[in-house]
């Protein structure tokens, strides 16, 4: 086995959309499951030819597997450092933390929220097949660690990617759990992100209302954090970016 970049993120909340009797959410969260499991593709990487003083057109794709509501990520090390040199760590975590952030805002819009751990490590990915040390330990940090929806990320990973780029990959909870920066990528892919903000704060208010009407104060938290993280991502963000919802 070689040594990967491996992310492993799991959807909060398809329970209770099943439990609803609503049948409209759930056949949205059929049709997001189908648009997951459309994810599954082998590892891209691939460059064209420099033609006289023009660079290289580089692609980068994770592979990516998926079973139910379930999807692993993942890059080779070895790929990543040939193409990046010292910043490949960096690098392979802003591609897949910005999967991740697109992944996120479709489940948002089903009031679902994501959770998964991250790590480096040795690690079987081809064909659909998963298997190694790496998946155990990025399983563990979702279902152990993570607690909120967030991507935790284990120790060795935090400790060996070089710092580079206008953003840290990584973001530290106030319990100290370091964790990828995937609200970034939300804020931003949707090309209007003033209506969209505006969109996510309505949202997190009337879920956080709800749970905590209903005494599921499990799911109160989870959206209390979510609706934190998305405020101090704002806040990271050049501020002319949101200034519609701001002013």
């Amino acid at each position: 086995m070689d040594e990967h970049l491996l992310f492993y993120v799991d959807l909060l909340g398809t329970k209770s959309t099943i439990d609803d009797p609503d049948e409209t959410k759930i056949q949205g969260l059929e049709d997001l499951l189908k648009d997951i499991a459309a994810l599954r593709s082998p590892f891209v990487l691939k460059s064209e030819e420099r033609v006289e003083d023009q660079v290289y057109a580089l692609t980068i794709k994770p592979e990516v597997s998926t079973f139910s509501d379930h999807i692993v990520l993942s890059l080779p090390v070895a790929a990543l450092r040939e193409v990046m040199a010292e910043n490949y760590i960096f690098l392979g975590v802003r591609l897949i933390s910005d999967e991740i952030g697109k992944l996120a805002v479709q489940a948002s819009k089903l009031d679902l929220l994501i959770r998964g751990g991250a790590t480096i490590g040795k690690l079987h990915h081809h064909n659909g097949v998963v298997l190694g040390k790496a998946l155990v330990e990025a399983y563990e940090l979702e279902s152990r660690i993570a607690i909120y929806p967030r991507i935790a990320v284990s120790g060795k990973l935090a400790l060996s990617y070089c710092a580079g780029g206008k953003h840290p990959p990584f973001l530290a909870g106030e319990d100290g759990i370091k964790h990828a920066n995937y609200i970034e990528t939300m804020l931003l892919v949707n090309g209007e992100p003033p209506k969209y903000l505006a969109q996510l704060r309505s949202k997190v208010a009337k879920n956080i209302a709800a749970f905590e009407a209903n005494g599921r104060l499990n799911e109160m938290a989870k959206w209390s954090w979510f609706g934190n993280a998305v405020e101090k991502a704002v806040q990271q963000l050049p501020r002319e970016v949101f200034e519609e919802v701001q002013n």
